[in-house]
């Protein structure tokens, strides 16, 4: 893997999109329940992110620079511990004062956590906004947003925006401003932002060349999110406890996908008009990690049911703990839905508070930016989900 530095579609989305789920990628795609699994999930720690407590399901009181809020779901299994649990370079001591006491626990971190430095805080930014990023073999654009007036020395929120069908990497960056995120109060300023191009060829298993925007038949791509996160965190300031990837239609695919096997290094996913299948899904992790969806009710691609499915595989692993840790099942909560007026968001009230789940319906089709009153709320409402931890 080699970086190499170089220089609304609804309806052709739609009419695209309706060609994939003809097509299911060859083999008529992944289980649409959240049982129904389809490959092994990958490992994806690095030593950037590692260090929390190890004991199943404990919490433990530790010192940190930021004053947390702590989580009403801690195991009440507990133990001590003596330090924070990120590694910091020298010229991020600051994120590691002891200042403040911190819950950590065996899995997740604390509702507003101290952040966790990577590798690359301390160093000077030699990366281009546009550059190429090689990974088994496939070449991807990427396109850099760092923020205004960057500091090598302070962790940065990450966030990955995955375009759709149709769509592209440049458009995310420049055009759709990382679907609103990046317009959002604070963001330009307080965040790095990333958008990574994914149209591949690949041959489906009837011998057929087919070209998605994401991969469907092999884990590929979460081999190169795999790579391009490490790369970036050994390259920018980053806080790897606050990692985020965003996305609509097969976009928001891409992010729930990830989403079932990095839950050690997404804090969360943003998915706008998602479904669980047409795309490389693997066996979930089978651990929490925080997820806002949405879904327009009239939307014939990524319908509601196939929204909540995907939903739904995250809610099972989502649960409030029991007294070993071992995260519950939150499926069985009934969410409220849109039926007139303007949007509906449900929050769920089962789930570990670390890891909540937020579904939001509305009037609407196969759209990502729905807008009432003037104001696009899919891109506020995201992005105060995302800000909250």
């Amino acid at each position: 893997m080699k970086p190499n530095k170089t220089t609304t579609i609804p309806l052709l989305l739609s009419l695209a999109l309706a060609g994939a789920l003809v097509v299911a990628c060859g083999d008529g795609g992944s289980s649409s329940g959240p049982d129904g699994d389809s490959s092994e999930a990958l490992s994806s720690e690095d030593g950037s992110s590692a260090g929390l407590s190890s004991g199943k399901g404990s919490s433990a009181k530790t010192n940190s620079s930021f004053s947390s809020s702590s989580s009403s779901s801690s195991s009440s299994s507990k133990k001590k511990s003596s330090s924070s649990s990120s590694s910091s370079s020298s010229s991020s001591s600051s994120s590691s004062s002891n200042s403040w006491d911190e819950e950590l626990y065996a899995f997740g971190y604390a509702l507003g956590n101290a952040p966790r430095p990577s590798k690359g805080c301390g160093k000077d930014n030699a990366l281009s906004d546009h550059f190429t990023f090689t990974s088994v073999g496939v070449e991807h654009e990427v396109y850099l947003d760092l923020p205004e007036n960057y500091d090598k020395d302070r962790p940065y929120r990450l966030v990955f925006g995955f375009h759709y069908m149709g769509g592209s990497a440049q458009n995310v960056s420049q055009r759709e401003a990382y679907y609103g995120f990046r317009n959002q109060p604070g963001a330009k300023e307080n965040t790095i932002f990333v958008a990574p191009h994914g149209y591949t060829t690949e041959v489906d298993k009837s011998g057929r060349e087919t070209s998605y925007p994401w991969r469907c038949g092999d884990d590929k791509d979460h081999l190169f999110f795999d790579e391009i996160l490490t790369y970036l965190n050994e390259n920018l300031c980053i806080d790897t406890s606050r990692v985020f990837a965003i996305g609509f239609s097969f976009g928001a695919m891409m992010a729930n996908s990830l989403a079932q096997d990095f839950q050690d290094r997404l804090r969360g996913v943003v998915a706008f008009a998602t479904m669980d299948m047409v795309i490389y899904l693997p066996k979930n992790a089978g651990k929490p990690i925080a997820w806002m969806g949405t879904v327009g009710m009239d939307d014939p691609l990524c319908t509601p049911e196939l929204g909540r499915s995907a939903r739904d595989r995250i809610l099972k692993n989502n649960g409030l703990p029991d007294g070993d840790g071992n995260f519950g099942d939150a499926r069985g909560e009934e969410a409220e839905e849109w039926v007139s007026g303007n949007h509906v968001c449900y929050d769920y009230r089962t789930v570990d508070p670390r890891f909540p789940v937020k579904w939001c319906t509305f009037d609407g089709d196969h759209e990502y930016l729905p807008r009432e009153n003037g104001e696009v709320w899919t891109a506020r409402t995201g992005w105060e989900f995302i800000t909250q931890f």
